[in-house]
């Protein structure tokens, strides 16, 4: 679509940067975990936007989101909470900030925002308190930004982009295909101003496509979630009548392409889903055929088992006077969700459907080796394009693979143990220090760990590989009734003992 001023046409950047995986780089999930703890208990950190280039914008939010911090995210007055999000999306649609950059030139949010998240730039980190604000706006009973109820899709609707690229890609467009636009996306439920897009400007060699989009109604909660905004209310160009679509959203084509007399190639497609818009649980997913029982795999293992601390907690069973509540379990706070070892394609694949099976809500970190990875990769793309996923290739020819994966470059490879270790790793936010840390480094953890505390933790061996953890309640793992589909391991920090692994497992009891 256009932006409009005094009649000069203002073009928005047109790369949405298209993938059909949701292979979400580092930035990028270091930026949303952070954005999503903002999210919970209000952004205390919209004073970076200032540091990126827009102090202005920064002191409006701050101001805004002042009486919202203070009365606790939960309780703050929804009138508060939409002022904040009117705000900032009127700053979204805004092409002068009164900024200027380094060589005098005009600073646009937008642009540099979604150039961030094409590109993963380490930017993403300052743009968080201001990601959050817009982005959660559809969840308006804990976001600090409730979106309008008139910014809320009612119906189902048809809108539309345009933009050119080269003609060759139309062939990505198949009746069924799936993909993502990395970026926030602009859109008009006017097909003739995009139409006007579509034709501005085409460089030589590309084609113009228009893209008309079934977009749903708004759906808070479920399965059928999906948001997406109408910001005619709040946008200084009104007249464009513009729909503004989630990054990562999911798209699936409906019909084949058709290029009209015009030159104008027509894509229908239809929004399937927003996966980044639930709280996502952590799942790490290792597949080595070499095993993990000995030499350098196992060490590896055992470094990755103690630093996402799967589902570790200090209560063998939880406490009997407070049953099912999950604080009874002493759980430690930061910990993933579950860490699946595998040396088997197959059973790694079934692990990941059965996480998906009890929750969709999940972000996995896949490692495989190198020969196990187009295998296991393809299926898993194929089977799973909608859950978002890292990934990095640990192998000895590092060439050879990079070669074999540079059609995706989200796909990290690497020979480097250290660069391995680091990737396996799990990081938590720790907001008042703005900063992400190493598990054994925060402090309620950190407390467990220097006083050597007993902790135990759920395990289950699987064919083709280990299991720790899993998503649920810590309940349905610990309680004495679970029937012996899990396994408990227990050892002292900070060495704590791996079942399925480790030969001297089970420890002797203290």
């Amino acid at each position: 679509m256009a932006r409009r001023d005094g009649g000069k046409v203002k073009v928005i950047d047109d790369n949405p940067g298209q993938t059909n995986s949701a292979i979400i780089g580092d930035q990028f999930m270091r930026m949303f975990a952070k954005a999503t703890l903002e999210g919970m208990y209000g952004p205390e950190h919209l004073k970076q936007l200032g540091e990126l280039g827009y102090p202005t914008f920064a002191k409006e939010l701050q101001e805004l989101v002042a009486p919202i911090n203070k009365a606790r995210v939960t309780k703050a007055a929804r009138g508060d909470k939409e002022k904040l999000w009117a705000a900032s999306a009127r700053m979204y649609t805004m092409e002068e900030s009164g900024e200027k950059d380094a060589q005098g030139n005009d600073k646009v949010l937008y642009r540099e925002l979604n150039w961030a998240l094409r590109n993963d730039d380490a930017s993403l980190d300052k743009w968080a308190s201001y990601l959050t604000i817009l982005f959660h706006g559809g969840e308006p009973t804990y976001c600090p930004g409730a979106c309008p109820e008139d910014a809320l899709p009612k119906e189902p609707q048809v809108t539309y982009r345009g933009f050119s690229m080269d003609g060759s890609l139309v062939s990505r467009y198949k009746k069924g295909d799936t993909f993502f636009w990395q970026t926030f996306v602009s859109t008009s439920k006017l097909q003739d101003q995009s139409l006007e897009f579509a034709r501005k400007k085409v460089p030589e060699g590309q084609k113009s496509f228009l893209f008309s989009i079934d977009v749903p109604k708004y759906a808070k909660m479920g399965k059928d979630a999906q948001w997406a905004y109408e910001l005619q209310g709040v946008s200084v160009y009104k007249e464009e009548d513009e729909v503004l679509l989630l990054p990562y959203t999911m798209f699936e084509v409906k019909e084949a392409p058709t290029e009209a007399d015009d030159g104008i190639v027509h894509v229908p497609i239809r929004m399937v889903m927003n996966p980044l818009i639930k709280m996502l649980d952590n799942i790490t997913i290792w597949l080595d055929p070499n095993g993990f029982q000995q030499g350098n795999n196992k060490v590896l293992a055992h470094h990755a088992f103690m630093t996402t601390m799967p589902c570790f907690r200090l209560n063998e069973h939880g406490n009997k006077d407070d049953p099912g509540n999950e604080t009874a379990y002493g759980r430690l706070r930061g910990g993933i969700q579950a860490l699946g070892l595998f040396t088997d394609t197959e059973a790694a694949l079934k692990f990941a459907a059965e996480m998906l099976r009890m929750t969709s809500a999940i972000v996995f970190k896949l490692a495989v080796s190198g020969g196990a990875s187009q295998k296991f990769l393809g299926q898993f793309f194929e089977r799973f394009p909608w859950s978002p996923c890292n990934v990095m290739v640990f192998c000895g020819d590092e060439e050879k693979w990079k070669g074999e994966w540079s059609h995706a470059p989200r796909v990290q490879v690497t020979n480097n143990q250290t660069k391995f270790k680091t990737y396996l790793q799990h990081l938590r936010y720790v907001k008042q220090q703005d900063e992400f840390l190493p598990l054994d480094k925060v402090a309620d953890s950190k407390a467990a760990i220097d006083e050597k505390k007993k902790c135990y933790y759920s395990y289950r061996n699987v064919e083709g590989g280990v299991v720790y953890g899993s998503c649920g309640s810590i309940g349905s793992q610990a309680d004495k009734d679970t029937k012996g589909k899990f396994l408990t391991g227990f050892g002292n920090f900070p060495d704590v003992p791996m079942g399925g692994i480790d030969k001297e497992f089970p420890p002797k009891a203290q």
